[in-house]
This record gives C-alpha cells, sequence and structure tokens, in this order.
C-alpha cells in the first residue's frame, strides 16, 4: 500500500487498515505481468535463452553487414559452378541465353571470362588465394575496373568450394567526372607503369592460355596412341578370328575325303550287310 499512496489513506497504521480514495490513479502493471520482469526472471531460469537470443541478434547483424557493405561475391564448386550468390553480382554476371546455366565462366561478363578461368585454375593448383588487379570488362558498352580475388574455402566433407569476389575499382573517367583529378592528378609516368603492369598481366594470361593447350595437345596425342594401339590388337584379333573361322569350314571337307574303317563283331542269330539295313537272320524253315 506504501507504493500506492495516493489510492489509499490509512485508517489505523497499527492494524494496517486502509481506504480506497476516489482519486483516479495511473494504471499499474502487476509485478508477475511486466514485460521486463518476466524476460528478465526467464533469462535468470534459463541463461542459454539469453544466450541464444543473443547469438542470433549477433547473426542478423553480421547479415545486414555483409548485405549491406560487403563487396559482391560468388561461392562456387570444383566444376564452376555457382551454389551461392550474394547481393548485387548482377554487374558482373549475366545469364546466358537459352537453358539456365550456373557456370560462373559461362555467365561473366565481357572481359573477365579469360581473367576467371586463369585465376580458379591458379587457385585449384596452387591451393593459395589468387588476386587479379584492376581487370577491365565491359557493362552496357562502358570499361569498368575490378579487382578479382579468388580464395579456397575449408572443405565441408567432401565438397571443395572456392570464393570469389569482385571489388570494385575507380576508372580515370570516374576520377575526372569526382573533381579528383585536379586534386590528385595522375601522372604519366603512373599511368605508363599501370599499362605496362596490365600488359605483363596479359601475357601472362596468353602464356597460361598457350600452355593449357599445349598440355590439351599432348594429352589428345596420347589418347590418339593408345586408340591405334587398340586398333592394331583389334585388327590383330580380327585376323585370328577368320583364320579359325577358316579352319572350321575346311574340318567337314577333310572329314568327308578321310576314309573310315568299321570293325564289327558277329553276334549270334545275327547277320550284316553293307550298304543295307542290318536285320536278324532268318531261320530257312521260316
Amino acid at each position: 500500500m506504501t507504493q500506492h499512496a495516493e489510492l489509499f489513506i490509512p485508517l489505523d497504521k497499527k492494524l494496517r487498515i486502509f481506504q480506497r480514495t476516489n482519486r483516479p490513479g495511473r494504471p499499474g502493471l502487476l509485478p508477475f505481468l511486466n514485460p521486463g520482469m518476466v524476460a528478465q526472471r526467464l533469462a535468470v531460469n534459463d541463461p542459454g535463452a539469453a544466450t541464444t537470443k543473443g547469438q542470433n541478434a549477433v547473426r542478423r547483424l553480421e547479415t545486414r553487414v555483409l548485405e549491406r557493405y560487403a563487396p559482391p561475391h560468388v561461392i562456387v564448386n570444383r566444376d564452376w559452378d555457382i551454389v551461392h550468390y550474394s547481393a548485387r553480382t548482377g554487374k558482373y554476371l549475366e545469364p546466358p541465353m537459352g537453358a539456365p546455366n550456373r557456370n560462373l565462366i559461362a555467365t561473366a561478363r565481357k572481359g573477365l571470362q579469360l581473367t576467371l578461368r586463369s585465376a580458379l585454375h591458379e587457385t585449384l593448383e596452387t591451393g593459395r588465394p589468387t588476386l587479379r588487379e584492376r581487370v577491365r570488362f565491359e557493362v552496357d558498352g562502358n570499361q569498368q575496373l575490378l579487382n578479382l580475388a579468388v580464395e579456397p574455402m575449408p572443405e565441408r566433407g567432401q565438397d571443395a568450394l572456392w570464393l570469389v569476389v569482385f571489388i570494385d575499382q575507380p576508372t580515370l573517367t570516374a576520377l575526372e567526372d569526382s573533381g579528383c583529378s585536379g586534386e590528385r592528378p595522375i601522372e604519366r609516368d603512373d599511368t605508363i607503369r599501370q599499362l605496362e603492369r596490365e600488359l605483363d598481366e596479359t601475357q601472362e594470361r596468353v602464356q597460361n592460355a598457350i600452355e593449357e593447350y599445349e598440355t590439351s595437345v599432348e594429352e589428345l596425342k596420347s589418347s590418339n596412341e593408345e586408340l591405334l594401339s587398340v586398333n592394331e590388337e583389334l585388327q590383330s584379333s580380327n585376323e585370328e578370328m577368320e583364320t579359325s573361322k577358316e579352319e572350321l569350314q575346311s574340318l567337314p571337307i577333310r572329314l568327308t575325303q578321310t576314309p573310315t574303317t568299321c570293325w564289327v563283331r558277329p553276334i549270334a542269330g545275327v547277320e550284316f550287310s553293307v550298304g543295307r539295313r542290318l536285320s536278324p537272320a532268318r531261320d530257312p524253315q521260316q
């Protein structure tokens, strides 16, 4: 009652007798119906529930941060098929015409296929992250620049996965439009070094493509030699079968031309004659 003195007046404090007043007071919440106290009691009684709630909040926050601020990325498997898309990947990937296709190389925009293939093969062979800087590609007829990162992910059981990240880079036109050209001028030497670096990267990609082509040619030659060897074995087997067939065809002729001798043991009461049906001898008196 002492907490709600505006609602009651004491008549006898010793006997704790109070009388309700007619003055309207603020509506109060019973302690067991107070949401804050209920949540606090639940947290005290079940610490795991509060921990789970906190973890869920952290996960939602991390997901929101990734969706808003993380660079676009995809996850691919060993066949380079995309198994997960992040947000804002449409700038770098475009579904090709025809049947649906989830292959990363097939869906990459013009200018990214060769770089993606080279980076993926390098990461697959070395097992280490690969970075391609200032890669040019085309979007709606406009040239864009990006850094391309490929990194192997920890294996889940038997499934090997790779993370491919697209990191936008400002172009010279974008710097001039934003007013940065006056504050941070791009000198001629820097431009020349950038072009030389891009030329070196292009030459490296061409060299890798040539090496892959030569490896494929060697594999085709080896397969061709194996096929020739198998063909020779089949021809040899065919000749042996033809020889066996001729021998089998000549066998009945030899059997008909070879004279045979028959030894007949006489049996009492039976007469045999050559070239006629064998019949038992008859008694002359019959």
